[in-house]
């Protein structure tokens, strides 16, 4: 129940992100509003990178646990990525 709550509200944040976005970009809005949720999905990709370096120096697929975790986190990031910038791009067409 939580989680659906925070994704819920995300979503209304983002989707608001989006309409401001909207607002300030008046040519190529969607480019623009795309590049600004790239550049902060750049935090999670540093923390991939990071966790990725730690899992190549503790031995790689000795550690079960640590390969488990990784693959969590890139999916985590990958949902992340694409569900930020659906709803920031469908708040910046829609504009309302």
């Amino acid at each position: 129940l939580v989680v659906f709550l925070f994704a819920a509200s995300s979503a209304i944040v983002w989707y608001r992100f989006g309409q401001i976005l909207g607002d300030r970009f008046k040519k190529r809005r969607v480019l623009n509003s795309s590049i600004v949720v790239l550049i902060s999905i750049l935090p999670l990709l540093v923390i991939l990178i990071f966790f990725a370096g730690v899992l190549s120096l503790a031995g790689g697929a000795q550690n079960q646990l640590l390969v488990i975790t990784f693959l969590g986190l890139v999916l985590l990031t990958i949902l992340a990525s694409v569900f930020e910038l659906l709803v920031v791009n469908l708040g910046v067409i829609t504009k309302q």
